[in-house]
């Protein structure tokens, strides 16, 4: 999934659960921005030491890290290809599944409550992240696996199977981790696609992926989760209904465009946000603009800490470590941690 989802889909389904305007902007941003934090370098705020945590990998990292098991235990498998159970000996099983009970286990913790509300809509965003793709990254691993080895990619064209020659060269070029060898086929809302892949144990499956059905499944599951944490023990009486057809409109928008597809969000549902004052569309560095006055130089060495290390330094926002940003690195920190102690085995 992309900011289609991540985002815009995750603001309208909260928003209509009954979260406020505010509320539902930052969850959904939260959210998304577990693809945006790639950058793990800790910083001087203030004169003290804060520890970002990067849940995402830029192009570098991609290439090379993704075949790191520590990338892919830090990375990969805790944000976004969670096992469908906890992982206690050698035949257990790390292929994602939709609504499992890990993930289940996973959106409930997320869901406690919290003396601090922007950390609990933190919390309650990354997790969601990691929920939502289930749905989309089902059938892979987040590790390095003979179960993520695909022989063949097939896409669904005017009511056809074809076959294209950059899926077939992705599937013979890309490392075994996580969806690599079929691309960004599961993460865009439109497609319709299928695989023959390995098995674990031996032998051939054939993975069949009807994305807009998929992201609808993840939608109201989604929803009836935020329907109850907001309106506890009562029923959505067809809520949902009401925003569907909106939901169908924008998922099967074939657009390979990204900003196409986000603008398409923004217009379909603007009339649900008018009343935020601001601008609802997605900005990656509001956050770490708010919290810092700035983005991270990535090319900066910084300047010297403590024990001989350089540092980028930043005065901060005044109340720094309860800023949307702090928060979510914050969350992202937990998280990693709850799914970790849930992984003994490799």
């Amino acid at each position: 999934m992309q900011r289609d989802f991540h985002y815009y889909c995750v603001a309208v389904l909260a928003r209509t659960a009954g979260f406020s305007l505010e509320d539902a902007v930052t969850l959904a941003y939260a959210s998304n921005y577990v693809d945006d934090a790639t950058d793990g370098r800790p910083i001087l705020v203030g004169g003290y030491v804060f520890n970002p945590l990067f849940t995402a990998n830029d192009w570098t990292g991609v290439v090379l890290k993704t075949t790191s098991w520590d990338n892919q235990r830090k990375v990969y498998i805790p944000f976004h290809f969670l096992p469908p159970r906890p992982v206690d000996s050698p035949k257990d099983d790390f292929i994602t599944t939709p609504d499992s009970p890990l993930a289940r286990e996973l959106m409930a913790a997320a869901l406690a409550p919290s003396g601090n509300r922007t950390l609990r809509l933190c919390r309650m965003g990354v997790a969601l992240h990691t929920y939502a793709d289930t749905w989309s990254h089902s059938d892979f691993s987040g590790r390095l696996g003979q179960e993520n080895d695909v022989h063949e990619v097939w896409v669904m064209k005017k009511g056809e199977w074809k076959k294209e020659l950059k899926d077939q060269i992705a599937a013979h070029a890309v490392w075994k981790v996580g969806h690599g060898q079929v691309g960004f086929l599961p993460d865009l809302p439109y497609r319709r696609w299928k695989a023959t892949a390995d098995r674990r144990e031996g032998g051939e499956r054939t993975v069949e992926h009807d994305n807009p059905a998929l992201y609808m499944q993840a939608a109201e599951t989604i929803f009836g989760l935020l329907y109850q944490e907001q309106h506890p023990g009562e029923t959505p009486n067809g809520v949902f209904g009401h925003i569907r057809p909106r939901l169908e409109q924008c998922f099967n928008y074939k657009e390979a465009s990204r900003k196409a597809r986000y603008r398409k969000w923004e217009e379909v549902f603007g009339d649900m946000f008018a009343g935020l004052g601001r601008d609802w569309a997605y900005d990656p560095d509001e956050w770490i603009n708010q919290a810092l006055g700035e983005v991270l130089d990535p090319e900066s060495l910084g300047a010297p800490g403590w024990e001989n290390e350089w540092f980028l330094a930043y005065a901060g926002a005044p109340d720094f470590p309860n800023t949307p940003w702090a928060c979510f690195h914050r969350a992202a920190r937990w998280q990693r941690g709850w799914v970790l102690d849930r992984i003994a085995v490799s």
